[in-house]
């Protein structure tokens, strides 16, 4: 029989995950959900923490939004073959800008201080109560920012100013240039070629 943490989560998601992302049109298999934008799918993607056990343990939902074009560009660099072939049932670890929903709200009362991606699951706390909160974060923080990065310009922009030089340093100045050079901006994806080769 399942750990009692585990048959919780399965709740959580059942009872309140599934049906606030099927309202905004999300497909589901297994803990991963689609959104198919015009430009875009938005992923949803439920994580466990591998050390549930009995009551009590805890788990994150990762979220991010992949641009099929700007992948397809990627993948023809040698050493961004492994982000392909473009999908449609794309992971959360295959898009190119991706966030931990609960690092996006600021408010969520089961996450303890330094240690805010993850929802707290023990005896204590219902079914109903972690289901409130991660609904919350769903409308309030997930939508909004699955909508803001959906314009392939935007996510790229966002990707070129906060995450060069910040997340392994290589990679995402590739996927900038790639992504600069599939939206003309050919000065600026010279500049992050340069970078690149200096890494």
């Amino acid at each position: 029989m399942p750990a009692e943490v585990t048959i919780k989560i399965n709740s959580v998601v059942a009872e309140h995950i599934a049906p606030a992302l099927k309202a905004h049109d999300f497909r589901k298999s297994g803990q991963r959900f689609w959104h198919r934008h015009p430009d875009c799918i938005w992923v949803f993607e439920i994580q466990r923490d591998k050390y549930n056990q009995g009551g009590s343990g805890e788990f994150t939902a990762n979220i991010g939004v992949y641009h099929p074009a700007w992948v397809e560009a990627a993948i023809s660099v040698p050493r961004l073959t492994f982000m392909g072939p473009v999908t449609d049932k794309p992971a959360e670890q295959n898009c190119f800008l991706r966030e931990r929903l609960d690092e996006l709200a600021s408010d969520n009362a089961n996450a303890d201080e330094g240690s805010s991606s993850w929802w707290k699951v023990s005896p204590q706390v219902s079914v109903a109560e972690l289901g409130a909160s991660i609904t919350t974060a769903i409308e309030q923080h997930a939508l909004p920012w699955f909508k803001r990065f959906s314009h392939l310009g935007v996510a790229v922009d966002f990707l070129d100013r906060e995450y060069v030089g910040k997340r392994n340093a290589w990679f995402q100045k590739v996927t900038a240039m790639c992504g600069q050079a599939l939206l003309g901006n050919n000065a600026r994806a010279a500049a992050l070629y340069a970078a690149a080769l200096s890494d």
